[in-house]
């Protein structure tokens, strides 16, 4: 038979529990034969690599890594260096080894990846589980190698284990152990406690060289935290529980923290202690190792098998990419994730008072929320992590604007606007004044877009001719005015062009002409012109004009002229104090200006033309 893969034949778990116990005095034999060769011929390895354990039958992955852990920890008491078993999963997950065949046939590949001198192969050769609501039968049969880098068997041997427990006891320490074994997902204790006695035989028969901790006259049990699976931060409490010998001085050690934590006996050989963490430490898979020295100086130690610690003070960092979209009714945030497992806070921020709009561990999410146009809204977006700790707040505005294409605008940041506006382009009351020295035209195929508040001061001379669109929203009026209001004559704004114009909520003060329309429909409403030194509107050509909810007021010709083909409706406006004409029509077509207001008021005198009023 392969020496290595020696099975026993397994009838049923109590013919092999007798068979293993008649066996006993030849396997004692046995191992007394293989260090009296080790002693002789084999050099011993200084560092060793614990493998996961494998079998050839079905069996659990939990039960595989109880016995693992279970025999790396009671090793730990040994006189060997060990490689850290999170080192060597990732070592044979790169190289895509998880059989026992594929351990066998690369013992020198694995070892020079993990930086060992040998390996310790674990194969399970039965493991019987009755269950009875929990595990109340188990039994494990084992067999364990020591390979040489070179490939050279350097010991193997074949450990059995039955339990036919039942129950825990209340006091502290057990309660800690049923505790830390659940925490493990194990959530059936006999099954932990067969491997725990696995490993105490494997450590106990191993061949060992020489070293500082020689353990045969102190025996460590249990080391047992409360920490598994747990992600520690300040403010927890780290329960840790030794079994020992009564008596002796016992404590423990967390790796990469430089404390050593005195436990005190609560019963016969149970020792505790209840420790609060540090905001100093922080860490992820750390080993718990506990000690024991006796009165004489010798002393023992054991790493826990209940899982590695994980102590997080660390704030994340501050999320970087946050963009925020709003529309009429929702708000839309992303972000770029520095680290895996945050949950993410968004905040609102408005006069003074901070409120949490949701939490999410995603990237991205949409939340149901009004906005209101060009309004600006101040948010806050931060990241925790499990452990509890908080990044710094990452802040972002965000304005809603109520046209798409507004939004994919270049913002115009100068005070000065261009002669030329030959791409989209979008002017903001944040830079407010702009300023308009020279003649600006928008060309066919460009926008403007105005948000309500914006202040355009004209110099002389200056006009603004639109070709392209015009967008504006309502609001808070947009104001043109003269930058002087002695010298101003010119036409403030000109539209020639059948595309989309909107003139909404301007004040339009001290202009020579203020709107001349060469072409098109445009729309005017909730303006007012005042203090024009000719007219407020010439209206020419075949422009087909719409004017609601406006004041014209203070024109010095006549209000409104209209010629050529032009066309003219009113509705609800205000006519004050125009001199000598509200509006004078040489149009082919009559002007319809019925249900509007007239000071003075509407008569032959005032109103020259085909007009409706």
């Amino acid at each position: 038979m392969n020496i290595w893969i020696k099975k026993f034949n397994q009838l049923s778990a109590y013919f092999v529990f007798l068979l293993i116990l008649s066996a006993c005095n030849s396997l004692e034999k046995s191992k007394d034969i293989v260090n009296e060769a080790f002693e002789s011929n084999k050099q011993l390895p200084q560092r060793i690599a614990v493998l996961p354990f494998v079998s050839e039958e079905e069996t659990k992955d939990n039960i595989k890594t109880m016995l693992r852990e279970s025999v790396y920890s009671h090793l730990s008491s040994t006189n060997y260096l060990f490689v850290r078993p999170q080192k060597v999963t990732q070592s044979l997950a790169v190289l895509d080894y998880s059989t026992l065949n594929q351990y066998q046939s690369n013992v020198s590949r694995i070892s020079n990846a993990v930086d060992a001198d040998a390996l310790l192969l674990g194969e399970i050769l039965s493991a019987d589980v009755i269950y009875a609501g929990v595990a109340a039968q188990v039994y494990y049969e084992v067999q364990v190698s020591l390979v040489a880098k070179t490939g050279e068997l350097l010991w193997q041997d074949t450990f059995s284990e039955r339990s036919l427990e039942g129950g825990v006891s209340a006091d502290p320490f057990s309660m800690l152990y049923s505790l830390a074994v659940t925490a493990m997902h194990v959530g059936e204790e006999n099954l932990f406690a067969v491997a725990d006695k696995i490993g105490r035989q494997v450590a106990k028969a191993i061949p060992q060289p020489a070293g500082a901790f020689e353990t045969d006259s102190i025996f460590i049990g249990s080391v047992i935290h409360n920490a598994s699976n747990t992600i520690l931060s300040y403010g927890d409490e780290l329960k840790i529980g030794i079994e020992a010998p009564s008596g002796l001085n016992v404590s423990a050690t967390i790796e990469t923290i430089d404390e050593v934590f005195s436990l005190q006996e609560v019963t016969d050989g149970k020792y505790m202690l209840a420790l609060p963490v540090s905001n100093q430490w922080n860490g992820k898979d750390l080993m718990l190792t506990g000690f024991a020295i006796d009165s004489t100086g010798n002393r023992a130690r054991k790493i826990s098998t209940v899982g590695l610690l994980t102590i997080d003070n660390l704030a994340p960092e501050p999320i970087n990419g946050v963009e925020a979209n709003l529309t009429q009714s929702s708000a839309t945030f992303s972000w770029q994730a520095n680290e895996p497992f945050l949950t993410y806070t968004i905040f609102s921020k408005m006069n003074g008072k901070r409120e949490q709009l949701i939490s999410t561990t995603d990237t991205q999410f949409t939340i149901a929320r009004p906005h209101v146009p060009f309004e600006r809204y101040q948010f806050e977006i931060v990241a925790t992590d499990s452990a509890g700790n908080a990044s710094e707040a990452n802040s972002i505005s965000a304005v809603y604007l109520p046209n798409n294409a507004m939004r994919e605008a270049s913002p115009l940041t100068l005070a000065k606007i261009p002669a030329l506006i030959d791409s989209d382009l979008a002017l903001y009351k944040s830079y407010n004044p702009y300023i308009l020295d020279l003649n600006s035209t928008v060309v066919a195929g460009a926008s403007l877009f105005i948000e309500p508040g914006v202040t355009i001061q004209f110099t002389q001379g200056a006009t603004l001719e639109i070709n392209g669109s015009l967008y504006t929203f309502g609001g808070e009026p947009i104001s043109f005015e003269a930058l002087n209001k002695r010298l101003n004559d010119q036409t403030f704004i000109k539209l020639n062009t059948s595309a989309h114009v909107e003139i909404n909520s301007f004040i339009v003060d001290s202009a020579g002409i203020a709107i001349e329309v060469l072409e098109g429909r445009p729309m005017l409403s909730n303006c007012q012109i005042i203090n024009s030194k000719y007219s407020a509107l010439s209206i020419k050509g075949v422009a087909n004009v719409s004017m609601e909810n406006c004041i014209i007021n203070g024109s010095n010709t006549s209000a409104i002229v209209v010629t050529q083909n032009a066309r003219l409706k009113i509705r609800n406006s205000q006519f004050l104090n125009n001199m000598p004409f509200h509006i004078q029509n040489s149009s082919t077509y009559t002007v319809d200006a019925r249900l509007n207001q007239w000071r003075p008021a509407a008569d032959m005198i005032s109103i020259l033309g085909k007009v409706d009023y």
